[in-house]
Parts: structure tokens; C-alpha cells; sequence
């Protein structure tokens, strides 16, 4: 801790009558002190009356998943086709050919497959391969729910068996493309969700709710077990759940079922209190855990917390996981102020840093997920940018975990942003793939999602909708507004823009002053965060064509007291579908008064049931672009990135025939300037030994253009080879080395084609 966090803390150690008075009793008495231990709950040995599976699709529905049919063609699947593509060894395709699912081992390893590839298999080894393929194994951006409903309409509920392996290697997938499966082969998986879960506890509660007999008859047995097990857990966690959500009923009378002995157990378990689920024996705080010198936990009246009180907060973390928290830390959270228990565990978790990371006080670490804030966020994000590059890369993945837990916008904002960019592609990886899961959990896409996920920066916390902020001096106010590229803009009471927010003087309440310097601090990094991410954002919206409804244009963009600042910058479009070819039927802008402007600066009205998109240069006929031109000239509005002065780029006629491009061969370009592509959507590829040998763009899911470097670098050392060539520039399927005759440039999207070609355009020369 710094000196003036050492000062901050060295709060008196006698603690005031004020403060005992408003201490709750779990942090003057907790129940670990009074010895004082929950009743064991009843153990049963009942046999688990089964309940059937069903699928709660009509018959029309099921008949039309069984009509679905992939880019491959089933009927054409030979025994020389899947097995490749599958991966399977010798012994997994002689298994199959038994009628034999297959067993560990049969899958070559780490072989990562399609899943709508099982669509290839052959009668009668497809079912047998669904139910027994390695659900690791299927990439997870490649999971069809089409490809799942097709098995369901084809073979019924003799497929849920590839559904749980699914679901108990990736939750997500496994939950959304398949909601109306009834089975309780699922109810152990959506328990275990419930409880360990905060991504997807709010999609394993609907399905607990729409199923909940089926999780009634295979929980009650698993919770009254004799022999401890975290089935067991997840069961008594689930039957609590379930009761508190309008279940109680249900749960009594399936209770009844099992008999008497089962109705009183579980009032035994409905009737425990929570905050006596505490583990045999309490561990002890380690050494460094010095209450004295953290930042002190304060109530919500300001009063600080006496030392022991801080003490039990630490036992409380020391017992708590981050999916399965004390139930006291509730208490915690709601009586003590937010910002003194995340710099308290901000300190905890120094300290850990400081002594090694010892894994057996990793709860230093979680603390900060269960009691942290956006300023936790702030500060755990570089760390967790870094550790990759320090051969932590485990501890980076649990500092995304982190960001998850803590949950709020600002938090959310930083994970995003990491799964946005970032040198280490494993640690990205993970990052998209909680995006992914967070977008599941809430039935959106990750773009709908990242869309949710912009801080308002306080712009509008009193309700009004205002894009202004006004930070409070006392006898001085000041207001604080945004430019194109979201830098503040701070002018005093008269509206004159100053240089910077004000240093406080004499003659202001030094309280509200020390208050709003600390707030503006906060908003110009939170905003520069939000410019770098969602400039990269919009600026890909444009060359991917992606629409908005009108509605989530009007609340995410026009609405947005941060996102407007920027939508004002740009040009947008009408169009008729939310498909990237829909017809532009007219383009308008954000007015300085958020109300919206056409190409001749008339008020514009949009209407309700059209799609709204940014439109790119080519779409843009040549005299709207000159009109909107002019506009922003006259209103002296910047662009936050090139749009309507954007570069263009078209193929010659003998290129769009082809599949290879050498346009750029003859050029020596900075590699620098190369390793920039990664910003641009391009991933670096690594040739063994950190080698740099060319960048790859995914085209959608099915294809990929590769540019070859010669003669290539080290991985993040542009000064190794400084000059770059490019003689190839590929158009292949995804995961392809090498050209397709099938494939052409010219079958690609104009717009899409001058992108990748503006991209390797603009790389900077060599000097000479």
C-alpha cells in the first residue's frame, strides 16, 4: 500500500457506541463464534422415482427440423467423408461400424470439428456418433441449434444424450438451441448451472421453473444422500431455489410422493438458516491479513468498521466461492458503502500479489469479484492485460472471471474490450467466449450485447436524459460535454470552453470539489475506453453493413447520452431489411439538438418499422455524399473515422476470376505497419517458434483471406525484420491452406472486397 493509503487507514481503533449500534449482528456475533452449527439435514435411501423424457415441440415443428439440411448433403455422405472430418481414429470408425458408440481415445485429440459435419455420417452411425462424440470437440462457434433440432426431429428423445454431453462441456450452447427438452438427465447439469453459474443462472432458473416436477423428482433423493457430494450441494441449493420462486407447493406434494420421511426432511431443509451453512472448520486468516493497515470497510452513515468486524468480512471471503458465496456477504454488501469494501479488497488482494499469490489464500483474489466495483475494474483490467506476458496466463483467465463477477456496465465494458483486442490470442479467446456466453444469457448476440454494454458515464443519472454532466465546486459549477472522438469538453457557468477541469481554490467546498475532480478522473478514463472500443465498433458496423431496428437505434445510439456524441459524427441510412443488401432508401444525420437532419438539412422523421445502418461510401449516391459534406464543413463537424472521404477500391476484371491476388507484391512495407492489420480485424498467425509468417481475415463462418509476409518476423517485434513483402493475397475456405479453384474474389461483396484491399492499401512504405 502506498503511504497515503497506509494514512487513509490508520482509523482510530476504538470504536464509537454509534457504530456497535449500527453494526448488523452477523458482523458483531457472527454464528462461527457462537459455535453455533445447523441441525443436520435427514439422510435418505430412496430410490429416484423416474419421470419420462419428453420434447415439447409440436409435431409440426419436429417434422420441420427433420427437413433441415446443411451446406453438406446427407444422402451423399460416404465412409471415406466423416471419419476426416470427424477426426476418428481406426478404432472409433471400427466401433461405429459395430454399432458401437465411441469411447475415450477414438477422437484424434484436439481435433475441434463442426458439428453440422455429423450430418455427414451415414445410417444407422449417426445417432450412435451424436450420443458419443466428445462435446469438447466441437467448436464452439460452430454449434447449430438447426443441426440439434434436426437429431431431435429425426430420432426424438433417444437424443438427448449428445444434448447433455453438450451441455456439460459448453452450458450455453447446450441451453439455448434446445429450451424445450424435458428430460432428468438434464437436471443435474442445469442444477450444478444454478449454483456455480452467474452467466447463465438466469437461463438455468427458466428452465428449472418450465420443468420444475422433473428437477423435483431427481432432486429430492440427491439432497438427502448420506455421503457428501457437490451433486448433493447443488440439489439442496436447487430445492431452497425452487421454493423461494413460487415452487414450495410443487415441492411438497412431489415430496409426498416419496413419503413421509421425505415431506419432513424437506421442512428440515426449507426451514435452515443460511448463514449457518458453514463448513466443518473455520480456516484462519493468514499472516498477511492485517485489518489495521487495509483500507477500512465503512457503514452506509460513514462510520468505520471495528477491526474484528473487518476480520469476519475476511472469514466470510475465506468460505465463499466465487459461484457460491456466504450467504453474509449479502448482508455485507447492503449495509456497508460499495467504494471502502472494493478498496478494502483492492488492499487484500495487493498484499496477495505481494506475497507470491499463495494458491491456498486464492480467495484474496475472488474477493475481488464479490465485493468490487467499477474502479476495481479499472484497476484489475491492465493487470490482467499484462499477466499473459508474465507466464500467468491462469491468473489473467481468473481476472476475466473477475470482471464477470463484478458484473456492472463499466466492468462488462473492459472484458468486451479485451475480447475485442488483445497481443495474447488464448487470453482473447477466453474473453470472447464469456462475451459469448454473458450474450446467450441474456438472448442476444455478442454485438447486440457489446451494444448494452456502454457506460452512460453518469450523464444522465437523474433521469433527464441530459448529455451533459455538471461537476459541483460549490460556489462554482462547471459542465462537461463530449467531442467526436468522446475527449470532455469542460466550460464554466458562461459556456466558455476552458483547457481543463479547474484545480479547486480557497474559495471552494473542498469536499464537493475533491468529489468532482475524482468523478471527472474517472469519466475521462472510462471515456477513452469507450472511444477505443466502440470507434473500432461502428467503424466495423460500416463495412459489415450490420442494421438496427429502429426502436434500438432510437435507445442504443440517438438515445445514448454517451453514443450519441458520436453517432452525430456520422452519416446514417434508411433501408428497407436488416440484411447487409437491403435497399438505402434514405440517408439523414444526428442534428445538434438530437433531433435528426436529412442530406438538405431538413428535420427528418424516422419511421417506425424500417432498419437503420451507417452507410458506406459506396452505397452513398455521389450527390447525398457531397451534401452531407458540405453540412459538416459548415457545422465544423469531424468524422471520427473516414466515411465519407473513405478510399475505394475495385478489382480488375481479371482478378475478380481469380482466387489469387499479387497486386501488392512489388511493395516494401514498414512492419510495423503490417502488425497494425491486427486492428483491422486480421489475426497474426504463428509459423512454431513465434514466427510471424502471415495474417488471416475470417470472411463470416465459411471463408478467410491470407496475405503471406516474406520474409516474415518475431511475434510483437516489428525490429527484427522491419521490411515486409506481401506477394499473396488468398481467398480460401476457413482453417484452408492454399487456393480453391472454386472460389473467386469476384464473388465476394463490393464494399467487403475494397475493405480488404484499402486495408493492405494504406500499409506504410518502408524508408528507404
Amino acid at each position: 500500500m502506498t503511504n497515503n493509503q497506509q494514512t487513509d487507514a490508520s482509523v482510530n481503533s476504538e470504536t464509537s457506541s454509534e457504530t456497535l449500534v449500527s453494526l448488523p449482528p452477523l458482523l458483531l456475533n457472527p454464528p462461527w463464534l457462537a459455535k453455533k452449527r445447523q441441525n443436520p439435514l435427514p439422510v435418505l435411501d430412496v430410490a429416484t422415482i423416474p419421470t419420462q423424457d419428453k420434447l415439447h415441440w409440436t409435431k409440426e415443428e419436429l417434422e420441420k427440423f427433420r427437413h433441415y439440411k446443411d451446406r453438406y448433403n446427407p444422402a451423399a455422405a460416404v465412409a471415406d467423408v466423416f471419419p476426416q472430418r470427424l477426426r476418428l481414429t481406426t478404432a472409433g470408425i471400427a466401433r461405429l461400424q459395430q454399432g458401437q458408440g465411441l469411447l475415450p481415445g477414438d477422437v484424434m485429440d484436439d481435433c475441434r470439428a463442426f458439428m453440422s459435419d455429423v450430418l455427414l455420417v451415414p445410417e444407422p452411425a449417426r445417432l450412435l456418433l451424436w450420443n458419443s462424440y466428445p462435446a469438447t470437440e466441437w467448436l464452439s462457434w460452430q454449434v447449430s441449434g438447426d443441426v440439434i433440432r434436426k437429431m431431435f426431429g429425426d430420432y426424438g428423445v433417444v437424443a438427448i444424450p449428445g444434448l447433455v454431453r453438450l451441455f456439460q462441456s459448453q452450458p450455453a450452447s447446450g441451453y439455448y438451441n434446445t429450451p424445450k427438452v424435458d428430460s432428468p438427465q438434464l437436471v443435474e447439469p442445469f442444477l450444478h448451472t444454478l449454483r456455480h453459474s452467474k452467466t447463465l443462472k438466469t437461463v438455468a432458473q427458466k428452465w428449472i421453473l418450465a420443468h420444475a416436477r422433473t428437477v423435483l423428482f431427481k432432486a429430492l433423493p440427491l439432497a438427502f444422500q448420506a455421503s457428501h457430494s457437490q451433486a448433493r450441494d447443488n440439489a439442496r441449493h436447487g430445492l431452497r431455489w425452487l421454493a423461494a420462486n413460487g415452487g414450495e407447493a410443487q415441492a411438497r406434494e412431489v415430496a409426498a410422493a416419496y413419503g413421509q420421511g421425505m415431506t419432513d426432511a424437506l421442512q428440515v431443509l426449507l426451514s435452515a438458516d443460511p448463514l449457518l451453512v458453514l463448513p466443518g472448520r473455520m480456516p484462519k486468516l493468514p499472516d498477511f491479513f492485517d485489518a489495521a493497515k487495509f483500507h477500512r470497510p465503512t457503514l452506509l452513515n460513514g462510520q468505520p468498521l471495528p477491526l474484528e468486524a473487518v476480520e469476519h468480512i475476511g472469514l466470510m471471503l475465506a468460505i465463499s466461492k466465487i459461484d457460491a458465496p456466504y450467504a453474509g456477504l449479502d448482508i455485507v454488501r447492503q449495509t456497508c458503502n460499495r467504494a471502502s469494501l472494493a478498496a478494502f479488497v483492492w488492499d487484500l488482494f495487493e498484499v496477495w500479489l505481494y506475497c507470491g499469490t499463495p494458491a491456498s489464500y486464492n480467495w484474496a483474489f475472488t474477493a475481488l469479484g464479490l465485493l468490487g466495483d467499477d474502479e476495481t475494474a479499472r484497476r484489475l483490467t491492465p493487470l490482467v492485460r499484462e499477466w499473459p506476458g508474465q507466464s500467468a496466463t491462469a491468473r489473467a483467465v481468473t481476472g476475466l472471471d473477475m470482471l464477470v463477477a463484478i458484473g456492472s456496465d463499466v466492468a462488462l465494458m473492459h472484458l468486451n474490450g479485451i475480447a475485442a483486442k488483445i497481443k495474447y490470442k488464448p487470453l482473447q479467446q477466453k474473453a470472447r467466449e464469456k462475451i459469448k456466453d454473458l450474450a446467450d444469457a441474456r438472448g442476444f448476440t455478442t454485438e447486440e450485447l457489446a451494444d448494452r454494454l456502454v457506460p452512460r458515464l453518469g450523464l444522465d443519472e437523474d433521469g433527464g436524459g441530459s448529455s451533459a454532466l455538471v461537476l459541483d465546486f460549490g460556489p462554482r459549477q462547471f459542465s462537461i460535454a463530449f467531442d467526436e472522438t468522446l475527449k470532455p469538453i469542460v466550460k464554466n457557468a458562461e459556456g466558455v470552453r476552458l483547457k481543463d477541469l479547474p484545480k479547486p481554490n480557497q474559495g471552494d467546498n473542498s469536499r464537493l470539489a475533491s468529489e468532482a475532480v475524482d468523478r471527472f478522473k474517472k469519466i475521462k478514463k472510462d471515456a477513452k475506453t469507450v472511444a477505443s472500443l466502440q470507434l473500432l465498433r461502428l467503424e466495423s458496423a460500416m463495412v459489415l453493413r450490420r442494421r438496427w431496428t429502429a426502436a434500438d437505434f432510437s435507445a442504443l445510439l440517438l438515445g445514448h447520452p454517451v453514443m450519441r456524441h458520436l453517432a452525430a459524427c456520422l452519416v446514417w441510412g434508411v433501408y428497407d431489411t436488416d440484411q447487409p443488401d437491403g435497399k438505402l432508401q434514405q440517408n439523414f444525420r444526428i442534428a445538434e439538438d438530437w433531433t435528426l437532419a436529412d442530406a438538405d438539412d431538413s428535420l427528418f422523421e424516422l419511421p417506425a418499422d424500417v432498419f437503420v445502418g451507417l452507410t458506406h461510401r459506396l452505397e452513398m449516391p455521389l450527390e447525398v455524399a457531397a451534401a452531407f459534406g458540405q453540412i459538416f464543413a459548415d457545422y465544423d463537424i469531424l468524422q471520427p473515422f473516414k466515411q465519407l472521404g473513405r478510399e475505394t477500391y475495385t478489382l480488375t476484371p481479371e482478378e475478380a476470376q481469380t482466387s489469387v491476388l499479387t497486386r501488392f507484391a512489388s511493395r516494401v512495407l514498414n512492419t510495423a505497419s503490417v502488425m497494425g492489420l491486427a486492428n483491422r480485424g486480421w489475426e497474426g498467425m504463428e509459423h512454431g517458434g513465434g514466427w510471424l509468417g502471415e495474417y488471416r481475415k475470417p470472411l463470416g463462418e465459411e471463408h478467410q483471406v491470407t496475405v503471406q509476409l516474406t520474409p516474415g518476423t518475431i511475434m510483437g517485434n516489428p525490429t527484427h525484420e522491419p521490411r515486409q513483402k506481401i506477394p499473396t493475397v488468398t481467398l480460401t475456405e476457413r482453417n484452408r491452406y492454399g487456393a480453391s479453384e472454386q472460389l473467386k474474389f469476384g464473388s465476394l461483396d463490393t464494399i467487403l472486397v475494397s475493405e480488404i484491399l484499402r486495408d493492405l492499401a494504406l500499409l506504410a512504405l518502408a524508408k528507404n
